[in-house]
Parts: structure tokens; C-alpha cells; sequence
């Protein structure tokens, strides 16, 4: 019970702290601020800085989430990374660098999407926005 409370607190943080680098007045003053803040997160939240997400392939990047939270919690996990992705995709300018972090957004959702046993809407929607993105669809 106490463990689901922190965490559903941890995912609340997180999702917070992301809107935060995001949108905040510091981060619109400046890109760079902001690229800055989204690259935190991944130490933060993930204990792994942000070059070891993007030079890693996603199954190595799974195998790394799965040995560091329960496998009940391990969706939450994955869904925290995939925005994460999302979101610095967005904010990169290195077309290179931007696809693979869409990329992976893209397998993370998928995964989610084929795991999970709740229908979600949002998901489906944002995996067809990052496959028009891709130029998949």
C-alpha cells in the first residue's frame, strides 16, 4: 500500500517536474534552459543521465527499467519514459537525435499498448501523431 502511494507520488512529481521544464518561464526565456531541465529528468527520475538513453537500443533501456522497479510498477516506468522521450524529441533540432528519441517514444507506447489491459485513447492517439512525425502514416 505504502509503496503504490509513493510511487503514484513519484509519477506525479515526475509529470509535474516535466511540465515544469517544459513550460516554465525560465525554460521560454531560453531553449537551451529547457533542453537543459528535460536532460535533468533522466538522471532524476531514471538514475541514468541522458546520454545513456540515447545511446542505448530499447531493449537494453527496458532490461535497465525492469531491474530497477517492480514488474507491478514497471508500466508506470515506461510510461514516464516514453513522454520523456516524447517530449526532448520535440524540443530537439538534430533530425538524427529527434527520430531516435520518437523511436523509442514509439516502441515504449506500443509496448504499453500491447501489455496493457486498459484501452487508452491518449495512447493511441499520440502513437499515430509520432508515426506521422516518423512518416509512417
Amino acid at each position: 500500500m505504502y509503496e503504490e502511494d509513493y510511487f503514484m507520488k513519484l509519477i506525479q512529481e515526475f509529470f509535474q517536474a516535466l511540465d515544469k521544464a517544459i513550460h516554465g518561464k525560465k525554460s521560454l526565456d531560453n531553449p537551451s534552459d529547457q533542453e537543459n531541465c528535460v536532460s535533468d529528468l533522466y538522471g532524476s527520475y531514471f538514475q541514468a543521465d541522458s546520454a545513456f538513453f540515447y545511446g542505448y537500443d530499447v531493449m537494453t533501456i527496458l532490461g535497465f527499467l525492469r531491474e530497477r522497479c517492480e514488474e507491478q510498477d514497471l508500466p508506470m516506468m515506461i510510461e514516464m519514459i516514453s513522454e520523456l522521450f516524447y517530449q526532448d524529441a520535440l524540443l530537439k533540432t538534430d533530425d538524427a537525435l529527434k527520430n531516435n528519441l520518437l523511436e523509442k517514444a514509439l516502441f515504449f507506447l506500443s509496448y504499453l499498448d500491447e501489455q496493457s489491459d486498459t484501452y487508452s485513447v491518449e495512447r493511441k492517439d499520440k502513437i499515430a501523431l509520432i508515426k506521422r512525425m516518423l512518416g509512417r502514416e
